[in-house]
């Protein structure tokens, strides 16, 4: 067993987040640790803060006000390292986040990567016949609904 921290920061443009910043405590066992092989499942608590920026449309908010929204949230996840040899390694990190606020919101983060060592202080990061390595894949509901007025 083990203690983990995570300070996390992303932002997205299609959403008008600015900045989105997670800071995560929690714990992590390791599940299968061999040689060419590491799952690790992790398990704490996190808080979000977002940040959106003036540009969102949002009804019944002045346009150029920047909106802000704090959540907490539990946080599962897990680490998974693979070792092909000693030249090719993948790499799996995934987190989901129910939110406790609303229950039925929730948000989720993949990230992977393949990497080739061409000499021992540099790896090339190859891509893939479904797209390019490093693969990084985030969702989050669309957080302005959550500033809409009351109906």
């Amino acid at each position: 067993m083990h203690a983990s921290r995570v300070l996390a920061g992303t932002h997205d443009v299609l959403q008008h987040l600015s900045l989105q910043s997670i800071y995560t405590l929690g714990l992590g066992f390791h599940v299968l640790a061999k040689p060419n092989t590491t799952l690790n499942l992790l398990g704490g608590l996190n808080y979000t803060r977002e940040t959106y920026g003036s540009e969102a449309v949002i009804p019944g908010v002045p346009p150029g006000t920047r909106l802000t929204r704090d959540l907490a949230a539990a946080t599962v996840g897990d680490d998974f390292v693979r070792k092909f040899g000693p030249l090719v390694t993948l790499n799996e990190h995934f987190e989901f986040y129910p939110d406790f606020s609303d229950p039925g919101q929730y948000r989720f983060a993949l990230d992977s990567s393949a990497a080739t060592k061409v000499r021992k202080w540099v790896a090339w990061q190859s891509p893939s016949a479904t797209g390019s390595f490093p693969t990084v894949r985030r969702w989050a509901p669309s957080a302005t609904t959550s500033f809409y007025p009351p109906a």
